[in-house]
């Protein structure tokens, strides 16, 4: 998992991926990312790479949820967010470095207080 990835979601439940997450990290058992909102889900990182990962959710929609890297290709089917992206971006790394601008550095902070 990097914290600085932006990656596709797919929760338990769902038969695709739906929703975006960035700014993934562990804080004391729980998985902390951005999507339209702040998340902390109690659970454990079951597999680990560097464009994936896969937790398991032990609170909110229980068992796999899987995250992989967010490509442009995905973002552009507009399948995970109506927020418009510059047509300038056309690689993930791009992507990435936008979304952190776009967003902030620490966009897990709230109220400078960590999640």
């Amino acid at each position: 998992m990097l914290t600085r990835r932006v990656y596709a979601l797919k929760f338990a439940s769902s038969r695709d991926y739906s929703e975006l997450a960035m700014a993934c990290q562990m804080r004391n058992g729980h998985l902390c990312f951005i999507s339209n909102r702040g998340h902390m889900i109690k659970g454990e990182v079951v597999q680990d790479g560097d464009r994936y990962f896969r937790f398991r959710s032990d609170g909110f929609d229980s068992g796999i949820w899987e995250f992989r890297m967010m490509t442009v290709e995905d973002y552009k089917r507009g399948w995970c967010t109506d927020i418009p992206l510059p047509e300038s971006i056309e690689t993930p790394d791009e992507l990435e470095e936008w979304f952190f601008k776009t967003f902030g550095e620490e966009p897990w902070l709230y109220n400078g207080d960590y999640l």
